[in-house]
């Protein structure tokens, strides 16, 4: 299985971002502080050592690819234990939704008794290539899209108001969570994203770019994953013209369907 984690902790500088990708260029991560530390978001983190509470994983082996992002409040732990502990614990990437869940609940998960509030949203996708289809399931406000020829960076999942802890199992509830399935024909891109995207000034989405912005990154780019996480990263950063961008943190994966 080859295996790609970006974690918060390590990518601390204002204004950057780090990228990564699988050897083939056909999965790519993306994460950023964002773009000042002086912003609404600051107030929502655990400890002010630790300003990048954001986290992507990619897992990929035969026709299976699993895609997933969390952002953590209060404290960097829940995002980082939920996505380490599947980097390091999953064998087998689940062919089917009753399995991602077994194998979520089945993680090794604990609180941190130094940041006993730490709450993550949490998005897990996972491709078939075989099938040209997909599912996944979501905690909190994050957002899994298609882009490309026939779809238009429409939000496959909804948002809730349910977010996970570690050291709560009941958190990772199926009624919680938000299920989501969808069809993808070979050369878009399947795109997974913390708020730092969709919210790049802080709580208010509609003054950040939009669904037409993140099509017309696709036109820019093409269907390379590697090309269009940059991008979006630094869309999200600069923000809209005449307004701010990048108040918080910011994780993409993207990935070639």
């Amino acid at each position: 299985m080859e295996r790609r984690l970006l974690l918060g902790r390590r990518e601390t500088r204002y204004g950057a971002y780090r990228a990564l990708a699988t050897q083939d260029g056909a999965v790519a991560l993306g994460l950023s502080v964002g773009a000042s530390p002086d912003t609404p978001a600051a107030a929502a983190k655990g400890r002010p050592d630790e300003p990048n509470e954001d986290a992507c994983l990619a897992l990929r082996s035969g026709d299976r690819l699993l895609l997933a992002v969390a952002d953590a409040h209060f404290g960097a732990h829940a995002s980082h234990a939920l996505l380490q502990a599947l980097h390091d614990e999953l064998r087998v990437i689940p062919a089917h939704p009753a399995a991602l869940l077994r194998a979520l609940a089945s993680l090794p998960l604990r609180a941190d008794p130094d940041a006993p509030d730490s709450a993550a949203s949490l998005l897990v996708a996972v491709h078939r290539y075989e099938l040209g289809a997909g599912f996944g399931f979501s905690f909190g406000d994050a957002t899994c899209m298609l882009v490309g020829a026939q779809h238009d960076a429409r939000p496959l999942n909804r948002h809730t108001q349910q977010f996970v802890m570690p050291g709560a199992p009941h958190s990772l509830r199926a009624d919680l969570a938000s299920f989501f399935e969808y069809d993808a024909p070979p050369g878009e891109l399947l795109v997974a994203f913390t708020d730092g995207v969709d919210a790049c000034v802080y709580g208010q989405p509609r003054r950040s770019p939009g669904r037409a912005d993140r099509v017309a990154l696709f036109e820019q780019t093409g269907n390379s994953p590697v090309a269009y996480v940059r991008a979006l990263v630094e869309q999200s950063l600069a923000g809209l013209p005449d307004e701010l961008g990048g108040q918080d943190n910011i994780a993409v994966g993207a990935a070639r369907t």
